[in-house]
């Protein structure tokens, strides 16, 4: 008797029907609990805490891509968090250091470092 594989492709199984990942779909659906729980603090999604609301922002709207009433589902989801912890929505000040003017020759000796 075969044992059942599940095939996939770029995050998206590709069995029978399009779908994502079981796994990774309770992962992002227990992430999400635990920010309307208690909020954005401490958490991330695929190691990365930065800017994390575009991050599940990003993901459902993938989930929307495969499956479209699962991704309504979250993408609604978020918003609601959105509005719940709209503070944190606010992009932070980023100060960016000043830039020096390379010359033609530095170009030429940063591609040989390289």
């Amino acid at each position: 008797m075969l044992g059942y594989c599940i095939y996939g492709v770029t995050g998206v199984v590709v069995n029978e029907k399009l779908s994502i990942n079981r796994k990774e779909l309770k992962n992002f659906r227990a992430l999400l609990y635990q920010i309307e729980q208690s909020g954005f603090e401490g958490k991330s999604w695929h190691g990365k805490s930065e800017n994390l609301l575009s991050a599940i922002r990003g993901y459902a709207h993938f989930i929307n891509m495969v499956d479209k009433s699962k991704g309504k589902k979250y993408i609604t989801q978020i918003e609601a968090i959105s509005k719940k912890y709209s503070n944190h929505t606010k992009p932070k000040d980023i100060e960016t250091p000043p830039q020096k003017e390379e010359s033609f020759i530095d170009n030429i000796l940063n591609m040989f470092r390289k």
